[in-house]
């Protein structure tokens, strides 16, 4: 089921990148006359950029939803899988976003690369695979990480609540 889940996900992801790729292929720039070509050109610009935003959105999902994984149990694979950094960077964040879902953005990647440093990461800079104790303890390191992952999810859902309201 999980691997149903994860060849889903990587499907979609890979979906949205070639209709970015062919989108910024095809995109023209507007021209400071008002005519009909013009129009279509501001519109496939908004297009590309409501395109670009729903990539964004998605792979913010993607990582919701490998921390959600770990408020049950451990599920390695799903953060192994979870992008680690946006596909877009910090100037296309700044063309497509008004400064506060900026930020929101950036809270949602810090507090998730935190929580891979924190709990996640090894000294040498490997993702873990294994953790000791029982998830139901929360005085484990198993526990501590399912606690953390529950915060953190809660935190998620609230940033991608606000970000919503914002479209």
């Amino acid at each position: 089921m999980n691997t149903v889940i994860i060849l889903l996900l990587t499907f979609i992801f890979i979906s949205q990148l070639i209709i970015i790729y062919l989108l910024i292929k095809k995109r023209v720039y507007v021209k400071k006359s008002f005519s009909p070509e013009a129009e279509e050109n501001s519109r496939n610009i908004y297009e590309l950029d409501d395109e670009r935003k729903r990539t964004i959105e998605l792979q913010l999902l993607r990582i919701r939803n490998a921390v959600q994984k770990q408020t049950e149990d451990i599920h390695n694979k799903e953060i192994e899988l979870a992008p680690k950094s946006l596909i877009f960077d910090t100037n296309t964040l700044k063309e497509l976003y008004p400064p506060d879902q900026q930020a929101l953005i950036h809270s949602f990647m810090n507090s998730f690369n935190n929580y891979l440093d924190r709990y996640w990461y090894t000294d040498k800079g490997k993702l873990k695979t294994v953790f000791r104790g029982a998830a139901h303890k929360t005085d484990t390191e198993a526990g501590k990480l399912v606690l953390a992952s529950r915060e953190l999810c809660h935190d998620m859902d609230q940033w991608l609540k606000k970000l919503n309201t914002f479209s």
